[in-house]
């Protein structure tokens, strides 16, 4: 059946270097901005200031089937419904996964750690500068690509086109880092949080962006001190840092801890950690809250981008603060501040608000509204707003999702999803039809629920935002939920 894309809607998106990914309820994927080196998923290398739809090799097909997207530095990840891996893009360090360093303009699925098979039972990516992370459902790391100051976690400074697991010192010396719970790959270093709320970072520190009082390289994970380095930052609930740039240009990190409160470590030059100040931390310091009064507090996602850091709020409010040489803070002006600041509504009206997902990377953002609707702001150099131009913007724009002729399944042939209410303030009732099973993840990938039939959610302990109700029997579908709380 051939039919126009009409009646899809975006259910999550992800900001690289001057590119931009997003999903379709249905698993398709959507690139834009550069395609230097075939980024964008489409078989040529010419960039594209409008969203143009992932191709499978040869050209013919769409890529589909896909629950997460991770746009990284010149390369992208998609993570599909039944747990594997693809790349494409620049392969120099081995990013893709692929056994070589050949750049791919299609997809290529990822291997195994012996070349000779695929990697598996995946459930959330992380596309860094030059490197690659995904955690499997058993809670340990894979790692590829540049492993520069000991990126990848193994020990060593090797580079590695298969994933290999991140390993750790324990009482015997060598061990496996294990019981993790969401994933970063920043700029030639990584970050990993754990189940039971501890921050593991590892890989390059020239700004102090591993969190641990030094500005020593680690080769091995090491847990991110807290704000005095006497102990251990704890109770984290959500991780952040910028996964594209240089070692010594996208050196912050950034997490939130149950209580509440915000914290950030690392390089400092534009007061993207947002404490007030322009000084360089290499322990936590508390974030400032907005137009520097108090201290932030009801963030359910974190972001850092090259020299910024994002956040979304409860109430579906967006801040920014940091370096906005091109408009990234979104507050309509190109002046930095080391503090959080509103981001503008859409076309410099008002207050964005209604905001349900976001990502940032390079120097320019992307958010989801609660009425489907996508836009971006900030640098726009190669057309990664999708807004049809090469003009940055200071405030959010529209994206221009064209109608495109797509294949489509036939709706006789679709599983029948009931949701209700969506979005929900408290209950959330799920209905499958018989022998179909589903769970529900956050927008960072980690399973919160699982169930098959009829299933009544009462996430009473989870933050308010998007979360993905993705299928556990390959039928292809995903849903998104919101969750106001």
């Amino acid at each position: 059946m051939i039919a126009a894309l009409w009646g899809e809607e975006i259910v999550s998106v992800s900001a690289g270097m001057e590119f931009s990914l997003a999903i379709t309820d249905e698993g398709r994927v959507f690139a834009w901005g550069s395609n230097s080196c075939g980024q964008l998923g489409d078989g040529t290398f010419d960039d594209h200031h409008l969203p143009q739809l992932v191709r499978l090799s040869g050209g013919e097909a769409y890529f589909d089937g896909v629950v997460m997207v991770s746009a990284g530095g010149e390369f992208a990840l998609a993570l599909k419904s039944d747990g594997t891996v693809w790349a494409w893009g620049r392969n120099d360090y081995g990013q893709l996964g692929t056994g070589d360093t050949t750049a791919r303009t299609f997809p290529a699925q990822v291997r195994d750690s012996s070349g000779s098979g695929y990697l598996s039972g995946i459930v959330a990516i992380s596309a860094g500068a030059n490197h690659s992370l995904a955690l499997d459902s058993s809670g340990t790391v894979w790692a590829w690509g540049a492993n520069w100051e000991g990126g990848l976690g193994i020990g060593s400074a090797d580079h590695n086109p298969h994933p290999l697991l991140v390993r750790v010192k324990d009482s015997t010396g060598a061990g496996v880092l294990s019981a993790v719970a969401q994933i970063v790959a920043g700029a030639s270093f990584s970050l990993a949080l754990d189940s039971a709320g501890f921050v593991w970072a590892w890989g390059s520190n020239y700004n102090g962006q591993l969190g641990n009082d030094t500005i020593l390289p680690q080769y091995l994970p090491r847990r991110v001190k807290d704000s005095l380095g006497t102990g251990a930052l704890s109770d984290v609930m959500l991780i952040g840092a910028c996964g594209v740039g240089t070692y010594y240009l996208s050196g912050h990190a950034l997490a939130v801890a149950a209580d509440g409160t915000v914290w950030g470590w690392g390089r400092n030059l534009y007061g993207q950690l947002g404490d007030g100040t322009t000084d360089q931390r290499e322990l936590p310091v508390r974030v400032h809250g907005i137009e520097d009064a108090g201290f932030l507090s009801g963030v359910v996602a974190i972001f850092g981008g090259m020299e910024h850091s994002l956040a979304l709020l409860q109430d579906g409010r967006v801040l920014c603060w940091g370096d906005n040489s091109f408009g990234q803070l979104g507050d309509g002006t190109f002046f930095s501040k080391s503090y959080p600041v509103e981001v503008a509504g859409v076309d410099g009206v008002g207050v964005l608000d209604s905001v349900v997902a976001v990502s940032t990377a390079h120097n320019h953002n992307l958010a989801i509204l609660s009425d489907g609707k996508v836009v971006a702001w900030g640098n726009n150099n190669r057309g990664q707003l999708g807004d049809g131009t090469t003009t940055d913007r200071e405030y959010p724009v529209a994206i221009t999702f064209a109608p495109l002729v797509v294949r489509q399944t036939p709706k006789s042939d679709r599983i029948d999803v009931v949701i209700s209410p969506n979005p929900f303030n408290s209950v959330c009732r799920i209905e499958l039809p018989d022998g179909v099973s589903a769970e529900i993840c956050d927008i960072s990938g980690r399973q919160v629920a699982a169930f098959s039939g009829k299933f009544v959610w009462r996430p009473d302990n989870l933050p308010a935002g998007v979360y993905l109700l993705k299928d556990g029997t390959c039928s292809g579908f995903a849903r998104k939920i919101i969750y106001l709380k």
